[in-house]
């Protein structure tokens, strides 16, 4: 879940910060990509996935059916922070590759306003070798989108979280 507030107000700025809202259910057959969920997207050529409870997979096995469903799914078992929706993505799958996600807010930021950002990280189970030390977030007043590189978007993070600010116990 992801939250950005300004100190004054308490609504999320955040449009879907669960995830849940969708235009369609993950579907390991088709695809189970970010793309599917309403206000959110990859800027780059790599594919963030996403996980609902209504996931489903018509070629799977009777006890495979789950690959991007929630709780469990083919990275392990998750309990959303609230809802029933997550995304899921690496940072930094390879050096070379990056997988990013971006949402919109319902409002512009005012920069003379402080805000607090809050959102809740989880590592997959099945990937604890590719953990990493940190995590960004950049704000900009359009969607961003890979143009030099489809893999890596030129941009340098607004704020950076590291390792010991993560909390992975949702």
């Amino acid at each position: 879940m992801f939250s950005l507030t300004n100190f004054s107000q308490t609504n999320n700025l955040v449009m879907n910060p669960s995830f849940e809202e969708k235009d369609s259910c993950p579907n390991w057959d088709a695809g189970i990509y970010l793309n599917f969920c309403n206000n959110w997207n990859s800027p780059n050529w790599n594919t963030p996935d996403y996980y609902h409870s209504c996931a489903f997979c018509y070629s799977c096995s009777p006890e495979d059916w789950y690959f991007s469903s929630v709780p469990k799914n083919y990275f392990g078992f998750q309990i959303p922070k609230t809802g029933y929706a997550y995304a899921g993505y690496y940072l930094q799958f390879v050096a070379s590759a990056t997988e990013y996600i971006q949402g919109k807010l319902n409002k512009t930021l005012d920069s003379n306003q402080y805000y607090i950002l809050r959102f809740n990280v989880s590592t997959a189970d099945n990937v604890e070798t590719y953990c990493i030390d940190n995590i960004g977030a950049y704000f900009s007043d359009t969607m961003l989108h890979s143009t030099t590189n489809p893999y890596l978007l030129p941009v340098i993070p607004c704020m950076d979280v590291l390792r010991q600010h993560l909390d992975t116990a949702l």
